[in-house]
């Protein structure tokens, strides 16, 4: 990086409450991280992953549907 760029941020803090700062930059760190099915919710930098509603399981591999009785 030439001497007169700055990077856009060097920490979260940085960024607004729903981006993070990843390699100098304020982005969503959602993406790509969650596993099947499942939601993401940034909450201060972090992302959250979480099953919606009638799905569970581990958010980070696979949200299923919950089966009805």
């Amino acid at each position: 990086m030439p001497p007169s760029c700055r990077p856009e941020c060097t920490m979260n803090n940085e960024c607004s409450q729903d981006k993070a700062c990843i390699e100098s930059r304020c982005v969503d760190p959602c993406p790509n991280l969650c596993g099947r099915n499942a939601r993401c919710k940034v909450i201060g930098h972090n992302p959250i992953c979480t099953c919606s509603v009638d799905y569970t399981g581990d958010p980070f591999i696979e949200c299923v549907k919950v089966l009805s009785k």
